[in-house]
């Protein structure tokens, strides 16, 4: 699937999609799931594959052997020990007063 899914509810991915996902609740990227492209929600977890920055307001979760590959600006970072991670962590301040400082992160909070 390619595209922009911009949702008020949930979101699960288990297949590919080529595009951003913007979501006012919590995104699963399932481990059959891929994402290349960015993320913006208010809880993620990530059991599949992202390639592209991870914007996330509250808690991130990277599960089983997840793989992220860009910058990831949270509150709340939890990653299993299989997990892959690569990409910048900004460590300073609350994700709602950051979320411009990875260049083009949306301003969806």
């Amino acid at each position: 699937m390619h595209g922009l899914i911009l949702s008020q509810h949930a979101v699960v991915v288990e297949g590919m999609l080529v595009g951003d996902i913007r979501c006012d609740q919590n995104v699963f990227i399932l481990g059959t799931g891929s994402v290349i492209g960015s993320i913006v929600s208010r809880q993620a977890t990530i059991e599949g594959k992202v390639e592209g920055n991870l914007y996330i307001l509250e808690k991130l979760r990277s599960q089983g052997q997840a793989q992220l590959t860009g910058d990831i600006l949270t509150s709340c970072l939890e990653v299993a020990s299989m997990s892959y991670l690569h990409g910048k962590m900004p460590q300073d301040g609350n994700p709602r007063d950051r979320r411009n400082r990875l260049g083009d992160g949306p301003s969806v909070f």
